[in-house]
């Protein structure tokens, strides 16, 4: 096994491209007029929600493939060029703000001074890191799972939208039953349309999350690799540590 992160800001062009089709097919949506009529057919403005929490968790989400892309960076810069071998050891300067470097320091101070022992003895660490790196993750797919039940929410309104126009009809006349057959239009639109909005933003956020669940898992993954491969090995035989 090898470090994967050859290119390491790979995870944010990804996404970049992800994002761009996303732009584009909702330029789409706009020209044609579709997102417009939702909005000004919704009394509720859960539409207009979901699409704002929408773009917000794009926009979060890019960010965080940057900064993966950035710690991925650092540890490439770290670990050489060569790929199996440490070409340089960690100074202040090296770790800088990096999560992942900033892991591979602690650990060498805390073996240096304990003696390298068994992976169990800085699991602790690991945790740690694994924390650091997917923790503003959670939220993200908190907004994702908020979406589909901001539509669900939708669909309620809506029916009981319907539900209250056929309960305000106090007789069958042709007037009234024009009414209230609007009134049912509208409540089922807003079931509808909040719905449809909602279960599809939620996928289009997850993928992009998911993309971004990868790249972490792929970092902690490089990470322990050098931790085991090069880190431990080198100072449990006495060879030139970090």
């Amino acid at each position: 096994m090898t470090v994967s992160h050859d290119r390491p800001y790979k995870l944010f062009h990804l996404w970049l491209v992800l994002a761009s089709l996303v732009g584009f097919a909702i330029h789409l949506v706009f020209r044609s007029g579709i997102f417009g009529y939702i909005v000004d057919n919704d009394p509720t403005r859960l539409s207009l929600l979901i699409s704002v929490l929408f773009v917000a968790g794009t926009l979060h989400c890019g960010w965080l493939c940057l900064k993966l892309s950035r710690e991925a960076a650092a540890l490439m810069r770290l670990y050489g060029e060569g790929g199996s071998v440490f070409i340089r050891g960690i100074g202040a300067n090296d770790v800088g703000e990096s999560r992942a470097c900033g892991y591979l320091r602690a650990l060498h101070d805390r073996l240096a001074a304990t003696g390298a022992g068994p992976a169990a003895e800085y699991a602790q660490l690991t945790d740690v890191l694994a924390e650091q790196v997917r923790g503003q993750h959670e939220a993200g797919w908190f907004v994702t799972n908020m979406l589909v039940k901001l539509g669900l929410l939708g669909t309620v309104i809506g029916f009981i939208l319907m539900l209250g126009s056929v309960m305000s009809i106090e007789s069958f006349a042709i007037e009234d039953a024009q009414s209230m057959l609007g009134s049912m239009t509208v409540g089922m639109g807003v079931a509808l349309n909040t719905t449809m909005l909602g279960l599809v933003s939620s996928m289009l956020l997850g993928m992009q999350y998911l993309l971004a669940d990868r790249g972490a898992d792929r970092l902690i993954a490089d990470v322990v690799f050098i931790a085991e491969a090069e880190l431990v090995p080198g100072l449990a035989g006495g060879a030139r540590g970090i």
